[in-house]
């Protein structure tokens, strides 16, 4: 089994002073707990989301279309694409593919 990634967004700013990403959501949800990925030329990140907040708020999960903090452990950089990881898909002796996603 491997590990499913979708593109939710992309990182529109970091504010190293704090530790934090700025990611816009432009094509998924996210919410605490959820493993997410940040990759560049650069830049190579994985974790899980801790903190996250919407309009200086603590929240628990965004929508897409929100612009949010997400705070990270190492430095990334602006428009680095930002993904989370859906689950895994067990690809199957006959070639077919099967995706588990947590609930």
């Amino acid at each position: 089994m491997t590990a499913v990634e979708e593109k939710i967004g992309v990182v529109t700013g970091y504010l190293d002073r704090i530790g934090v990403a700025v990611i816009r959501l432009t094509d998924g949800d996210l919410q605490v707990g959820d493993q997410i990925r940040i990759a560049g030329r650069t830049t190579e990140l994985t974790q899980a989301v801790e903190s996250l907040q919407l309009e200086h708020q603590a929240v628990e999960q965004t929508r897409r279309g929100s612009e949010v903090a997400v705070k990270v452990r190492d430095p990334v950089r602006r428009h680095r694409s930002f993904a989370s990881t859906m689950g895994e898909v067990d690809t199957r002796a006959d070639g077919s593919r099967s995706t588990w996603r947590p609930e």
